[in-house]
């Protein structure tokens, strides 16, 4: 795919602490509370594949590891009947970040609702609201801070509208030329991650 403009939009959210969400019958959303590396690298890829998130598909497994294990990281898993569904990943930030600088003052920082999505085979069931709905609700219970996502045309078409249904309201916006990646990108690979994890375990049953 050649590279494109991409609108992205920068949403706080203005509103009441949602209701907790009603899930369905065996559906529930669990804190992954053991910081691993696979496991959100493989989060991030299988939901955010489909729409072109490519923002860590360069991370190598030390990249990952120190990201999970920064302590300002948290994440949720929603499950159907055993089987991942979706994601939320929050990050704590203890200074306001220059890209949401409308926020003035915030003497807590910010929580930034960083990634949020359900894997293809789970979209059209409304589970996305839910998700936007708990991912506030629990950014509110770890820091009182204000609670913030940003979101673009090159995600889900409804992405925005879903974040505004919620009361996130939108900031600012910017527009650049980003290189998204498609279906037969080799970027999809994840080669940085997939070598230095084979590199890490070969260290580790050589006893080094």
């Amino acid at each position: 795919m050649p590279p494109r403009e991409v609108t992205t939009w920068y949403l706080e959210f203005d509103g009441e602490t949602p209701a907790e969400p009603r899930w369905p019958e065996e559906v529930q959303l669990v804190e992954s509370r053991v910081p691993d590396a696979q496991w959100s690298q493989f989060l991030f890829c299988a939901v955010g594949r489909p729409w072109g998130w490519y923002s860590r598909l360069s991370w190598d497994f030390g990249q990952w590891d120190a990201w999970v294990c920064s302590g300002r990281v948290r994440t949720w898993v929603l499950w159907d009947r055993g089987t991942p569904a979706g994601y939320l990943e929050l990050v704590r930030h203890a200074v306001v970040p220059e890209e949401t600088d409308w926020l003035g003052p915030a003497p807590d920082g910010s929580v930034e609702v960083k990634f949020l999505g359900l894997l293809p085979g789970f979209t059209g069931r409304g589970l996305g609201a839910g998700l936007v709905a708990a991912a506030v609700r629990l950014a509110r219970a770890w820091a009182p801070a204000p609670v913030w996502l940003h979101t673009c045309d090159g995600d889900h078409p409804a992405a925005l509208r879903l974040y505004e249904r919620a009361g996130f309201v939108a900031r600012r916006s910017t527009t650049a030329v980003e290189d998204l990646p498609d279906a037969d990108d080799p970027r999809q690979l994840c080669a940085p991650f997939v070598r230095s994890f084979l590199d890490a375990q070969g260290r580790i049953r050589s006893g080094q």
